[in-house]
């Protein structure tokens, strides 16, 4: 009995955080951002070994995640309206909503970074993309997010 009632709160906990992020804009900003940065993440670990042989060159693939990289820093643009400043563990920092010319010109050169990935066509050009591409995560990263 007593595992059935602490299921029953973990799902209620879990349901009624869930509606609360649904109910706050800003809460659902940083989680929409967090999953992008999860994408992004994903995609660079994939990219990465490309890059360093470690996985094949193909660029129908790695022009394919060029492609879905750029639109998802579309998307990411729209995802820091006020209000989401904090909670849910972001890993932004104050400087995103302080320094929003800088903030637009990181996701501007990732935009123009994962353009150069989506037309690369072989190994070279990927390779002068990715490491591109990879400064201004860095680059962004250093002045934009907390560890």
């Amino acid at each position: 009995m007593k595992n059935l009632i602490a299921a029953l709160l973990a799902v209620s906990v879990c349901t009624t955080a869930t509606a609360w992020a649904q109910d706050d804009p800003g809460l659902e900003a940083i989680k929409a951002r967090q999953e992008i940065m999860s994408f992004f993440g994903s995609n660079m670990r994939t990219l990465k070994a490309i890059m360093e042989g470690r996985s094949e060159f193909d660029a129908d693939y790695v022009q394919g995640a060029g492609r879905e990289i750029g639109a998802k820093a579309e998307e990411l643009e729209l995802l820091f309206p006020e209000g989401s400043e904090e909670g849910l563990n972001t890993k932004a920092k104050p400087s995103v909503f302080e320094n929003k010319i800088g903030f637009q010109q990181e996701l501007d050169d990732l935009k123009n970074g994962a353009a150069a990935i989506a037309v690369a066509e072989t190994q070279i050009e990927f390779n002068a993309a990715f490491l591109s591409f990879s400064r201004t995560c860095g680059s962004c990263h250093g002045q934009f997010r907390s560890n």
